[in-house]
């Protein structure tokens, strides 16, 4: 169903993976948006242990492109550092200690949690 992952050295182990995600705060979610065209935007989310919760308004762009499509594209950063002295790289500093620099890409089936569901308990 998806793309074998071409550069393998890449990929994190799940320890690793989990722990960007425990350390996290935002990431971009891509869905399928109006009139074909993909929509990402930055967007905070919570991790549970086991699910990605993202915070929605009641209506709009977000809500409405998955209630049409499901699929989905969740990029999380444990650090962006950029790599050549004539460009701007973030600090020094680590922000996640997973790993120096690495990201996590989700193609997750995503779906709006009704009134009553757990979200109550994430957003307050």
């Amino acid at each position: 169903m998806f793309r074998e992952m071409r550069r393998k050295k890449q990929l994190l182990a799940l320890e690793e993976s989990t722990a960007v995600l425990e350390c996290g705060t935002s990431g971009v979610l891509a869905v399928l948006g109006d009139h074909g065209y993909p929509y990402a935007v930055p967007i905070s989310y919570v991790y549970d242990g086991a699910h990605i919760y993202f915070h929605c308004a009641k209506a709009g762009h977000k809500l409405d492109a998955v209630k049409r499509n499901q699929k989905a594209s969740f990029c999380v950063i444990g650090k962006d550092e950029v790599g050549s002295s004539n460009l701007p790289s973030s600090s020094s500093e680590t922000r996640c200690p997973a790993r120096d620099s690495g990201f996590l890409l989700f193609l997750p089936a995503i779906r709006e949690l009704k009134k009553g569901q757990q979200k109550a308990q994430y957003w307050v």
